[in-house]
């Protein structure tokens, strides 16, 4: 068997990170080069001033880690509207949720929605479409897109191997002005 070289996730758990910089991608499109390594760069010296960034590399990053970097940083310092709208709302079946999904990335162009997908994996990445059959990302770990009917919002079984939470979704916006 050839030795296959490591990538992204399989050492560290900055997908939050990658998730927060592609997402920021999706809604400013002169958002690349020097301009996402600076972005990348204040994103880990924000998990750095509050002590957990080798937790969160080692470890991976959690939806507290993920939403003080997104509020502190992605918001503050770049004006990007990070809301969690269902954060509080009741358990929501798949296809409500996606519904959702799939109308606030309809509505303006720069949008962008980070999800944790769960299940055999727990993975930040950004859902960059929805449609009827399909869960397109943007992705830092080479998803490209998944079938819904591989996803769930309960129980994850062999049929449902994927499983979206309902608090583990930010919508990102530009501010409005």
């Amino acid at each position: 068997m050839a030795l296959a070289p490591y990538e992204q996730g399989e050492l560290d758990g900055l997908c939050g990170i990658y998730a927060s910089v592609n997402a920021i991608r999706l809604i400013d499109k002169t958002m690349h080069g020097q301009k996402s390594v600076t972005l990348f760069n204040k994103l880990l010296r924000c998990l750095e001033k509050r002590g957990g960034l080798s937790s969160v590399a080692t470890n991976g990053m959690y939806l507290r880690d993920l939403n003080i970097i997104l509020n502190e940083v992605v918001n503050k310092r770049y004006g990007i509207v990070v809301e969690r709208p269902f954060c509080w709302s009741r358990k929501r079946p798949l296809d409500h949720l996606l519904s959702e999904i799939e109308t606030f990335l309809e509505e303006d162009s720069g949008r962008a929605v980070i999800a944790s997908v769960g299940g055999g994996m727990y993975h930040w990445s950004v859902i960059a479409r929805v449609t009827r059959k399909e869960i397109h990302f943007f992705d830092s770990y080479s998803i490209k897109k998944l079938k819904r009917r591989y996803f769930t919002t309960g129980k994850v079984t062999n049929k449902k191997p994927y499983y979206f939470d309902k608090k583990d979704v930010f919508f990102l916006s530009k501010k409005r002005t």
